[in-house]
């Protein structure tokens, strides 16, 4: 897998990561305790200006007189009528008509920010007097320094109408219903988020069926137990078991109960997991783990007693379980080494049997090779880097050219030659084989029409369509259309077909059989005899050729049993009105063996190897001859 295409599913990861609602609660809370900040000013402002403008001296006032004291000394404070003291420089009393407890500086502001050089004294308690029906009034005590050192208390009266004070009464009162019902809402608020928050969790996090989590919440879930200090020095490994055959099971018994046995399955992996392991499920019946490693044995050992627990969860069936080991390299993608262990996982894939098997190194190869196919395989398509080479097919009696399979090679800018076995099977798994087979069609029908004009004597190419390719309704059409588009001859066109796709949809491949046939097509079964070949099929597939698969002719043929099978095989075909094409005849005792059975043709290293298109034609030149 490429970085590109790690940077997608890291964005993927990012976009689809679920934040606490711990932020918005803190926010809610934050907003209400600046709304009350709010009133509670407000209500002050509101305050203030209630005695600000019902005060029985105003600010100016109070100017005035610190200015007549200082000019006209105790006269100016007697004129007031006010209580008042005056002070040496030592604090002692010199003058003034209040004789009391000296008045206490208040820790409180002024009311009206009057400052350090007037600064207010306590209330005193014994000077608020309900001075008639309607106001009542608060003295305060003032304090400004004299210019001789000293300083003068005098008394400061408030007058507030009652009226006010049931107004601002009626103020205080709204604005705290107002924060009650602000801080009702905030505390709703942050319950509803956190329960939105849990089922936006359990809808992208969550797995329905097992009831517990998803492929999704392993990867972030993974990244952050591998980044903690305390494992750094600890060493983890990625684990992907599947239950085999799953889909045959729910056959058998149920969907339903099908997802009985993957929430067991879930369960009984999660109770054998240690601290800082984790299991999600991956799709169907693929689950990822998270294991500590330590050294290969052990962990084999580990998982080998999971899955001998694994395979007797259901009382009266016996499962079977594939394991596919990765061990993480640091600072690695997770997605990457799931699919490392996947890949590990997938080689067992024939077996039915238990089994385990860790990614190594040459599977590692192996990966970064399909990798690289997937990368070039549309650049090679577009730039033709992929040829035809031909092999031809000879009678064994006449060993005359009777017709020729096409063969896809890679000549690559970058890899060199590279031989179908290395990627045919990488297409066949991506889907890009259906790209080939067209590709080879076009190829093959562009051949025959130049060779025909040339004046050649054409012979049959079979070109080969893949299993994948059948599950389209109009693939017969699709055929036609590319042949007729490069001009050639359908009937010096065979299509081939592997045994393994007449056990797919049997009646749509009878279907696109008999229309190829209808448009002047041959269609031959390639590999006979190498699956599990049905004599049903060839009784109901109206076929034109039967090649028997290379296999039957591997080592010596005297005295085999397969000479039975063979001969029979031969015998039936000719029975069907079917030719027969041996392959991979490499010796003249077969060819004598297969010419004496009655066989039409031969394809093999005996007559000839694959070959490029240009020494195909020479010997389409020579009239067919080797």
């Amino acid at each position: 897998m490429d970085n590109k295409t790690n940077k997608k599913i890291n964005r993927k990861i990012k976009l689809t990561r679920i934040e606490s609602p711990v932020i918005g609660a803190l926010l809610k809370i934050a907003m209400v305790v600046f709304i009350f900040a709010m009133q509670v000013l407000l209500f002050r402002l509101v305050f203030y200006y209630a005695i600000y403008s019902k005060t029985a001296a105003s600010m100016s006032d109070i100017w005035t007189l610190k200015a007549s004291y200082e000019q006209y000394g105790n006269q100016a404070l007697v004129a007031t009528g006010r209580r008042y003291v005056i002070y040496d420089a030592d604090k002692k009393r010199i003058a003034g008509n209040y004789n009391g407890e000296e008045p206490k500086e208040s820790s409180a502001s002024a009311p009206f920010g009057i400052g350090k050089t007037i600064r207010v004294y306590a209330l005193d308690e014994s000077m608020v007097e309900d001075a008639d029906a309607e106001s009542i009034d608060f003295k305060y005590w003032l304090r400004f320094d004299t210019t001789d050192g000293g300083y003068v208390l005098s008394e400061y009266v408030v007058v507030i109408d009652k009226v006010d004070v049931f107004a601002l009464g009626i103020i205080l009162l709204v604005l705290g219903l107002l924060v009650i019902v602000l801080s009702i809402l905030a505390i709703v608020g942050v319950i509803l988020e956190f329960k939105n928050h849990n089922q936006t969790v359990d809808l992208v996090f969550g797995d329905d069926i097992t009831g517990g989590k998803n492929k999704l919440w392993f990867d972030a879930k993974a990244a952050k137990i591998l980044k903690k200090r305390k494992l750094a020095e600890t060493d983890f490994a990625i684990v992907n078991i599947l239950l085999v055959k799953y889909g045959n099971f729910c056959v058998c018994h149920s969907a339903i109960e099908g997802e009985r046995v993957l929430k067991s399955v879930y369960n009984t992996i999660v109770a054998s997991l240690e601290s800082d392991e984790i299991c999600a499920r991956n799709d169907a019946a693929n689950f990822v783990l998270l294991m500590k490693a330590g050294d290969d044995e052990s962990l084999r050992v580990r998982i080998c007693k999971l899955i001998d627990n694994l395979e007797h969860i259901y009382s009266v069936h016996k499962f079977s379980f594939h394991a596919g080991i990765k061990r993480i390299d640091r600072g690695s993608n997770i997605e990457r080494e799931y699919n490392y262990a996947w890949s590990a996982c997938s080689l067992l894939e024939n077996s039915d049997d238990s089994g385990i098997n860790f990614f190594d190194e040459k599977l590692l190869e192996e990966t970064m090779w399909v990798d690289k196919v997937a990368e070039r395989q549309q650049y090679a398509l577009d730039h033709e880097e992929f040829v035809v080479y031909y092999q031809p097919k000879y009678d064994p009696k006449t060993e005359q050219l009777k017709g020729a399979e096409a063969l896809v090679r890679w000549q690559s800018d970058i890899y060199g030659f590279v031989s179908p076995g290395r990627i045919i099977p990488i297409f066949e798994k991506n889907g890009f084989i259906t790209e080939i087979d067209h590709y080879m069609l076009r190829h093959v029908a562009r051949d025959q029409k130049r060779f025909a004009d040339l004046g050649y004597s054409i012979v049959p190419v079979s070109v080969n369509v893949s299993r994948a390719h059948f599950m389209e309704d109009d693939l017969a059409e699709q055929i036609k259309a590319i042949v007729d588009e490069e001009g050639a001859d359908r009937s010096f066109i065979e299509i081939e077909l592997t045994e393994s796709a007449f056990f797919d949809n049997k009646k749509a491949m009878i279907d696109t059989i008999e229309k190829l046939r209808s448009y002047g097509f041959s269609v031959s079964m390639d590999d006979f005899g190498s699956g599990y070949s049905s004599l049903n099929s060839l009784k109901d597939m109206p076929l034109d050729v039967l090649k028997l698969d290379a296999e039957f002719f591997r080592g010596e043929t005297a005295g085999d049993r397969r000479e039975i099978v063979v001969s029979e095989a031969i015998r039936l075909a000719k029975g069907l009105n079917m030719k027969t094409v041996a392959e991979g005849v490499e010796v003249k005792e077969q060819v004598d063996f297969l010419a004496e059975l009655g066989c039409d043709m031969i394809q093999g290293y005996y007559f000839a190897k694959p070959m490029p298109v240009e020494e195909y034609e020479k010997r389409l030149s020579r009239g067919g001859d080797k």
